[in-house]
């Protein structure tokens, strides 16, 4: 993963740079990694220190809570306040109470600890149990707690 990793750093350097010649203000987020992300990391920051703004993370599940904050206290202390994206995170539980008990304790979890600065939830519609809307365009519980969340 650490070659990986600096191999995704030469490919990073110029599109950074390339993206914020056309707009300087553009938020440039790396790709989502879901395994070895410290190595991978230390492989980027070899080849493009200082080529991105945001570090983005995966975590899927069942359950998701647990590899959610691991990988929060895994990075935040390598990204020097950076900030930290979990783009990705859902749990494929066939069994929607579990579901939904699951993302709301890592959503919780995060309202109380501050451990990513944005949280994208994996996904809407279908692709097996991670949908939180089945593909008939109803709502699975854990839809249902969202709808109903209040984020501090």
């Amino acid at each position: 993963m650490t070659t990986r990793g600096e191999r995704y750093g030469r490919l990073l350097r110029p599109v950074y740079d390339s993206i914020k010649a056309a707009d300087p203000s553009a938020t440039v987020v790396t790709g989502g990694i879901d395994k070895s992300l410290t190595a991978f990391y230390k492989g980027m920051v070899a080849t493009a220190a200082g080529k991105f703004d945001v570090f983005a993370v995966h975590d899927y599940g069942p359950p998701a809570a647990p590899g959610f904050v691991q990988k929060s206290e895994e990075m935040r202390p390598l990204l020097h306040g950076k900030p930290l994206w979990c783009t990705e995170v859902g749990n494929d539980q066939a069994n929607e109470a579990s579901q939904a008990r699951d993302l709301a304790s890592l959503l919780d979890d995060n309202d109380r600890n501050d451990r990513y600065d944005h949280v994208y939830l994996y996904t809407l519609i279908g692709d097996g149990n991670y949908g939180l809307v089945r593909p008939d365009g109803s709502l699975r519980q854990a839809a249902r707690l969202l709808l109903d969340r209040k984020a501090p």
